[in-house]
């Protein structure tokens, strides 16, 4: 399956720039894992825009497990790199831009709209097969009715309600 090299490359890329994060923290000159880990994100944006999320992610990371809720601290010890890091993003765009008739997989007729209305509705399904994986099929595409509008609202309000948990639980009540 050709296209799924771009997932494990992502992937790698991803797990990569978060890793070299984390020995840039521990090292006494971390320069070169600063440098490793913009790297790795500008490879994994190349890859697949999937890698959007990695300066959020390591943003994140930063604020909940190395230097707390001090955003002033973060950006003052690292704003430099954090900046070099969203280069990432201008990378994508131009990458994006090369691409302006590209469609949403391969062969479909499906709208970038309509794909839009389904991705809830697509995240829920796949978060309930994590728990019950049936039916056990390749492709999903054949799966999915055609999405309605409700189909959007459920599925952002499914969405909304996992990230208030998840900020609560951040919040720790």
């Amino acid at each position: 399956y050709l296209s799924q090299r771009t997932e494990v490359l992502f992937g790698l890329c991803y797990l990569f720039c978060l890793y070299a994060f984390i020995r840039a923290v521990e090292a006494k000159r971390p320069l070169g894992w600063y440098s490793l880990a913009v790297l790795s994100a500008l490879a994994g944006v190349a890859s697949k825009e999937s890698m959007v999320t990695v300066p959020v992610m390591i943003l994140a990371y930063d604020l909940l497990l190395v230097s707390g809720p001090h955003p002033a601290s973060v950006r003052s010890r690292r704003g430099g790199f954090y900046l070099a890091l969203a280069g990432s993003w201008l990378l994508l765009a131009l990458l994006m831009r090369e691409l302006p008739d590209r469609g949403v997989g391969f062969g479909t007729t499906m709208s970038p709209g309509a794909y839009a209305l389904i991705e809830g509705q697509a995240i829920v399904r796949y978060a309930l097969r994590s728990v019950w994986p049936t039916p056990l099929i390749f492709d999903h595409g054949v799966d999915f009715p055609s999405a309605t509008s409700f189909d959007f609202f459920v599925g952002g309000l499914v969405l909304s309600g996992a990230l208030l948990a998840g900020w609560r639980v951040l919040r720790g009540q």
